[in-house]
């Protein structure tokens, strides 16, 4: 496979006048938020500052007062709640947020889980006649449901009252529940789009809660920072005021299962942040729904039996670990059939019987990380193709996917990554329908990655202060990613491969006196390239190794100075 050329994109300069009375910053810091947008020092301190009392009034969203008179009163006249929830992180956490909540305020409520395998996304009917002959008199969904129409309709016919709370793009026809809370949906003015699926429930939390006069809980931000992080919604605005409080509460969470997780995952309290949410906390919840059953990541969450928890914490560690052997697996045969191809097009789509179904989003996204163009990765099964879908930037997915909506049994998602089911028989229609939108939408874009570049640093400049600056801007995620920086001219003074197989570049720089280790992940078969002095693209973080916390530079892509 050929190695995909990343472009660098250097800042525009900051013109004269901007970011005036931000004197007492340094240039490299005005140059890295002047990158976010900011211009004037009330916007930055406000950015810098995080502070959680300023989030928007959660009957700000459409229906919300609906939704909550019905919960209340379910809860009052005890009433069978029952919570239905998707299956990964942000489904679960959303789950175990209300879940908690609702019982704490004396509602008699249980949780669903629809299982990957056999249900599929979202709400069904199959689910909605189980839970009619249980008594369930309301089904709360989270972080899904606003395409499910005909569910809707089917819960109707039951006699059970549906609210639906999601974050997802709904379609053109809403379902027609006795509530729906989605900040997408047409008619809503609620002031941030963007929040996750455990973002909205919340928001109905908040609401519920001042119903009661009971003033907002702060303590389940630990999950509200799990959900939005691992569902990589960007981490502005709302989100960034909600995740920066709740990775605080989740450095010295009381949730014995977040303890559980934290150790199996290798870390311990005060060094978890968005990273650790997005590659260690996250995919081991995500791991349950993929590969198991999502109620084993719940029963962790609202554990209140240390013996069960550590159990739990272990168990999901484990299949973690099946989980990255089988989506190895998988984007290696996807890989090899993908090069095989003459005529590739812009848009890959791969599907096979043997692959399986909790790993195809996985590989998706190493598809499209490794050839830079939209990915479908799909598991056939009696000539049904069950596809998760991942895009780049400028080709909104699920966008792509309404103009194929004809050929699909169901679709739904974001702008990155969809889901979707389609008939065997009719992929070829779909192909053509999205290379067609690939030449629309993509147009006026240039088709390889670009590294969008902070600012230029010295080494001497990478000192504490820097770092503090960078905490400041915490947390990072998508729309605010940790600083991208380049140095120029500096020394290789060691070079090797570690990790397995050689994967990994392990480096010792230097640049007018002052060294730094870095570490290039994935990077080993580059080593060949590496001159004697190389510019740099990296970001600055700390390395937690035996106890000891030491500054190394996180390299993302380099070239020779010359």
């Amino acid at each position: 496979m050929d190695k995909i050329q990343k472009i660098w994109k250097y800042p525009d300069p900051i013109p004269g006048g901007a970011l005036s009375g931000m004197e007492d910053f340094r240039s490299i810091e005005r140059q890295v938020l002047y990158s976010r947008g900011i211009e004037e020092r009330g916007q930055a301190l406000k950015f810098l500052s995080g502070d959680y009392g300023e989030v928007d009034d959660p009957f700000a969203l459409l229906q919300m007062d609906r939704a909550v008179e019905r919960i209340k009163r379910a809860i009052d006249r005890r009433e069978p709640i029952v919570i239905y929830g998707d299956y990964d992180a942000d489904g679960v956490s959303s789950a175990a947020l209300l879940y908690a909540g609702i019982k704490e305020l004396g509602g008699r409520v249980a949780t669903y889980f629809p299982d990957r395998f056999t249900e599929g996304y979202g709400l069904n009917s199959g689910a909605i006649d189980i839970l009619a002959g249980e008594g369930c008199a309301l089904i709360i969904t989270v972080d899904c449901g606003v395409r499910a129409y005909q569910e809707a309709l089917h819960a109707r016919e039951h006699g059970i009252d549906l609210i639906i709370t999601d974050h997802h793009f709904p379609g053109e026809v809403l379902p027609e529940a006795y509530a729906l809370i989605n900040p997408k949906q047409p008619g809503d003015e609620y002031p941030f789009k963007s929040l996750a699926g455990v973002g909205v429930a919340k928001k109905l939390m908040q609401a519920i809660r001042s119903t009661y006069g009971i003033a907002d809980d702060e303590s389940d931000l630990d999950l509200v920072a799990i959900g939005t992080v691992a569902d990589i919604v960007p981490l502005v605005g709302e989100n960034r005021v909600l995740v920066r409080r709740g990775i605080e509460l989740l450095n010295q969470t009381d949730r014995i299962g977040l303890q559980g997780l934290i150790k199996v995952a290798g870390y311990q309290g005060g060094t978890i942040d968005s990273t650790a949410i997005g590659f260690a906390l996250g995919p081991r919840i995500n791991a349950a729904g993929r590969l198991r059953s999502a109620e084993m990541a719940f029963e962790l969450l609202v554990s209140e039996d240390l013996h069960r928890a550590d159990v739990l914490a272990e168990q999901l560690d484990q299949i973690n670990r099946e989980r990255q052997e089988m989506m190895h697996e998988v984007v290696e045969r996807a890989l090899t059939q993908h090069e095989k191809q003459t005529d590739r097009g812009n848009v890959i789509i791969d599907f096979d019987e043997d692959y399986h179904e909790g790993v195809i989003g996985l590989a998706a996204s190493k598809l499209t990380e490794a050839f830079y163009r939209p990915s479908i990765v799909g598991r056939l099964q009696e000539d049904w193709i069950t596809a998760s879908a991942r895009s780049i930037p400028g080709f909104h997915m699920t966008r792509a996917l309404e103009s194929a909506g004809e050929w699909m049994d169901r679709f739904g998602g974001h702008a990155a990554a969809a889901g979707l089911r389609i008939h065997r028989s009719k992929i070829h229609q779909l192909k053509a329908i999205l290379e067609d939108e690939f030449d629309d939408q993509m147009a006026d874009e240039t088709l390889q990655p670009t590294l969008d570049i902070d600012g230029i640093a010295t080494f001497k400049e990478l000192d504490d202060r820097m770092l503090h600056f960078h905490d400041k801007l915490a947390p990072f995620g998508a729309a605010n990613p940790r600083p991208l920086l380049v140095s120029k001219n500096v020394n290789v003074l060691s070079k090797r491969t570690v990790g397995r197989e050689g994967a990994h570049l392990k480096l010792r720089l230097e640049q007018n006196g002052k060294p730094f280790d870095a570490i290039a992940f994935r990077m080993g078969v580059r080593l060949s390239e590496l001159k004697s002095e190389i510019d740099v693209a990296y970001r600055l973080e700390r390395n937690h190794y035996l106890g000891f916390t030491t500054l190394q530079l996180n390299v993302v892509d380099f070239c020779s100075s010359d």
